[in-house]
């Protein structure tokens, strides 16, 4: 699902090519944070709520945390 939806802004392993926000500055304890941008969008970033499902927005969490951490 990043590869698809996010990388092409954030880039491949949130790699930031676009000066967007590094994803790598998400903590562990910002998963509110994160929750919010992506579910309602924010600044030009599209809101992705109904796109995707629960799980679907866990496993993008997890595999930013993956590399962040």
């Amino acid at each position: 699902l990043f590869e698809d939806n996010c990388a092409p802004c954030h880039g491949e392993r949130i790699s930031n090519p676009n000066n967007l926000f590094d994803l790598k500055l998400l903590t562990k304890d910002e998963r509110a944070r994160f929750d919010k941008s992506v579910r309602e969008g924010k600044g030009q970033m599209p809101a992705w709520e109904g796109t995707f499902s629960d799980e679907e927005f866990d496993g993008i969490w997890a595999y930013i945390r993956s590399i962040a951490d």
